[in-house]
């Protein structure tokens, strides 16, 4: 997210760039409103519609990096890879090499079945999980020009937000 400008570039553990700006924004929070905006370039009456498609064509859609989906052998392989799975697995081979196929036979179908059974039910939560996500819809109000005297704050999707926007918190936001 970019709600002020000045970030640094990080890279996270999964390879995405990320924003590092918290000592920015604690010294930004400590500065009285009209110093806070001029220096994000921005006025306590906010930004005109112009200059926040300016800013959004800039740095782009304010969008939370999120883990990218894993594929389907990915999540099999998560599943499968388990100390106990490991040694039911190592215990079938013994009894394999013992003469017991029957015994290897049963505990092999029993850790496929976990592993299946474990698969199905996290890719059925995740692809629930995730239409869920799609449903929710989060806006900000912010002050965009012109403003109108009877609500001088617009509702605008988090993805439109840009550095410079005044953005107005209610209670329960945080």
């Amino acid at each position: 997210m970019h709600l002020l400008s000045k970030p640094t570039k990080t890279i996270d553990r999964h390879g995405a760039g990320v924003a590092a700006n918290d000592g920015w924004l604690a010294a930004i929070s400590r500065l009285e409103p009209s110093e806070a905006c001029t220096k994000v370039g921005s006025t306590p009456g906010g930004l005109s519609a112009t200059e926040a498609a300016t800013r959004l064509k800039k740095h782009g859609p304010n969008l939370v990096a999120r883990e990218r989906k894993p594929t389907i052998p990915e999540e099999i392989w998560n599943r499968a890879r388990n100390p106990l799975n490991a040694l039911l697995l190592t215990l079938a081979v013994v009894s394999f090499l013992l003469g017991d196929v029957r015994a290897a036979v049963v505990i092999a179908a029993m850790v496929v079945l976990a592993i299946t059974t474990a698969f199905i039910q996290e890719h059925r939560s995740n692809e629930a999980a995730a239409r869920l996500r799609a449903m929710v819809h989060t806006t900000a109000s912010v002050r965009r020009g012109p403003v109108r005297a009877d609500d001088p704050f617009t509702e605008i999707p988090m993805d439109q937000l840009v550095p410079g926007d005044v953005v107005r918190l209610s209670a329960g936001d945080m």
